[in-house]
């Protein structure tokens, strides 16, 4: 060893073919301690790809020579070739193991040369080695960028190409999931290939796409469905993910959903409803895949009706992309000129109307002027709703949409609107809307107590009582206790003192609905100077009365309220209980939560129980919504 360290120097000052052919030869045959400072040597040397003896030894080098003959593997091409092709399996693994590492897809037809071989541990290695490469040049390889630029990604495709070609040759599966994880890449040789349904690679690549146990494989069943005589095995592949929830995968590739021949594949699929993810797996999914999810409907052999309630669950999707695709998928239904079943524009529309009240002000606008353009039969509803949209443009679309529509549209959907969207569209209309007044004076003095009862509780809910005041004294008088009762709790917000005194009187009104709406005005007013009444009324009086006094108690804080609440809670009489849950629910007391519960599974009446099931509930819900909103209240 002394005698050839002195003679190295002398060797490496002088540059020849010799040389180099000797630094290599001393290389395959240099003792253990002698091969890294050989290796250096002929890596400092101007054509270091004459030492076939670096690439021999490469295994047992240092790792910094290593790093250094990868990042120069291009230059050692021809070393790399014979060591694969003529210096056995040692020579084979090293060079698969440096081109693996430098991803030099320069040299992958080695690597598929060497599938073919003889020696299972070679052949192995190989499949490892396409796999590897293969990986670094997928879209989505764990979630990072590609390692392989287009070009060399060429070179890859075409030796994979070349082994499916000639999969009869050597049987091995890894080139099929390689070929598979590198979809939807153009690969025109392979496809011609699999088109022949008797091709060797067609079985086994159907029964790869069957099972589906990976996420390379996983990634590509998309774009296998285009293949004919592959489509029914990818198909299934994709009824596994969705056994597994594993859909994601394939769906980060479903912008293929728009080819055609991909959707004509799905439609083989064995049994579509099976393909949709259930709600929690489609709301985890990632952006990338839950967007094209909308795609996915649509190519799925689903009935029209089927296909729109499925675009439906997807109008409330975390993922403003998913959002829009599933809007304009049922814009697309709802607008085609020769829809097959009606129905499934109806629900369309149904289904568009949902997104009016989008976060995303664009998608909210969009299906607002859709259903304002068809006269949505439920558009006077949706204005009064959109009034008090939290987008400035979509309430300004909606007011001046609500306006011509007019007293008359909201007037006949007073009934079917809840208490705010009755407050907000009507509040809405009497600022546009000129002769609101007038109109709802013309309905409060008709002589069909219907339409009388309707415009009192419309003036009652929009504190209108002022414009009325008159005709609500006058009504006052009535000799029909409903038309009263409404007149009563209309005057509360006319605050002054005719409509005091009449409020007052009420309260010893001989029908208890009278007495009820007279307590709930008056506490509108000045109900803390009739405290001993409503006092006396929470005591002993019929149970709406009652509860109403008992209400205003506990709005005026009163220390006798919850107490006489309690009481009334225990009370005997089934229909006194019932109004007693009634006003728990309304104000939301957490502190009667545990009587409540135990009336749900005690009490006699089974009224009273299912009442106060319900109640819990709502109570329950409550206190989840306050921790969400304010996580300390848990531990406090």
């Amino acid at each position: 060893m002394a005698r050839r360290n002195a003679i190295l120097p002398a060797l490496l000052a002088h540059k020849s073919a010799l040389i180099d052919q000797a630094l290599s030869e001393a290389l395959r045959d240099a003792e253990p301690d002698e091969v890294a400072g050989l290796a250096e040597a002929v890596l400092g040397r101007d054509l270091p790809d004459r030492s076939v003896g670096l690439i021999l030894r490469y295994h047992e080098l240092p790792t910094e020579t290593r790093h250094k003959i990868i990042e120069r593997a291009e230059e050692l091409t021809t070393p790399i070739r014979k060591s694969a092709t003529r210096h056995g399996e040692r020579g084979a693994l090293n060079a698969m193991a440096i081109i693996e590492a430098a991803a030099a897809t320069r040299m992958a037809y080695l690597v598929t040369a060497l599938i073919r071989h003889a020696n299972p541990s070679l052949r192995n290695r190989a499949g490892d080695c396409l796999l590897g490469l293969a990986a670094r040049a997928r879209t989505r390889s764990g979630g990072l960028s590609p390692h392989l630029n287009a070009e060399s990604t060429a070179f890859l495709i075409q030796a994979i190409e070349q082994a499916v070609v000639l999969y009869a040759n050597h049987n091995h599966p890894a080139i099929l999931e390689s070929l598979v994880s590198l979809m939807p890449r153009p690969m025109p040789e392979a496809w011609a290939a699999l088109r022949q349904p008797d091709h060797a690679a067609v079985q086994p690549l159907g029964r790869l796409l069957h099972q589906a146990d990976s996420e390379a494989v996983r990634s590509g069943l998309f774009a296998m469905l285009a293949v004919p005589s592959l489509a029914k095995s990818a198909a299934e592949g994709l009824q596994q993910c969705a056994h597994l929830g594993k859909l994601e995968t394939p769906l980060a590739l479903g912008h293929l959903l728009a080819l055609p021949a991909v959707r004509k594949g799905l439609k083989r699929a064995p049994n579509a409803s099976v393909l949709w993810p259930g709600a929690k797996e489609r709301s985890e999914m990632p952006a990338e895949s839950q967007r094209h999810l909308p795609a996915f409907v649509r190519g799925l052999p689903l009935d029209p009706q089927d296909r729109v309630l499925r675009l439906a669950g997807l109008a409330r999707a975390r993922h403003a992309s998913t959002r829009l695709a599933t809007l304009r998928r049922l814009l697309v239904i709802a607008t085609r000129e020769q829809q097959a079943d009606p129905r499934a524009t109806d629900n369309a529309n149904d289904a568009i109307a949902a997104f009016t009240g989008d976060p995303e002000v664009a998608l909210a606008r969009t299906a607002l002027w859709h259903l304002i353009r068809i006269e949505y039969a439920g558009l006077p509803r949706i204005l009064a709703g959109l009034v008090n949209s939290r987008h400035p443009e979509v309430r300004a679309v909606a007011a001046r949409r609500l306006a011509p529509l007019g007293f008359e549209k909201l007037w006949n959907a007073w009934p079917k609107l809840d208490p705010p969207r009755r407050l907000a569209a009507g509040r809405a209309l009497i600022k546009i809307d000129t002769g609101f007044h007038r109109q709802l004076g013309t309905r409060l003095s008709s002589r069909d107590p219907a339409i009388r009862l309707r415009a009192l509780g419309v003036i009652a809910t929009l504190s209108q009582g002022a414009f009325f005041e008159p005709a609500l004294l006058d009504l006052a008088g009535s000799d029909d206790p409903h038309v009263v009762a409404s007149a009563i709790l209309a005057l509360g917000s006319c605050g002054t003192e005719p409509a005091r005194r009449v409020i007052e009187l009420a309260l010893d009104h001989d029908d208890p609905r009278i007495r009820a709406n007279a307590v709930e005005a008056l506490a509108k007013n000045d109900a803390a100077t009739h405290s001993d009444k409503l006092l006396a009324m929470a005591r002993q009086d019929s149970q709406r009365p009652r509860a109403n006094a008992i209400k205003a108690l506990m709005e005026l804080q009163a220390k006798e309220a919850l107490p006489t609440l309690t009481h009334m809670l225990t009370d005997h009489r089934a229909d006194h209980r019932v109004s007693a849950l009634w006003l728990i629910d309304e104000l939301g007391l957490m502190q009667l939560a545990r009587q409540v519960a135990e009336m749900s599974l005690s009490d006699e009446d089974e009224r009273v129980k299912q009442r106060a099931g319900h109640v819990v509930q709502h109570l329950i819900d409550d206190l989840e919504r306050q921790i969400a909103e304010h996580p300390g209240t848990e531990a406090a």
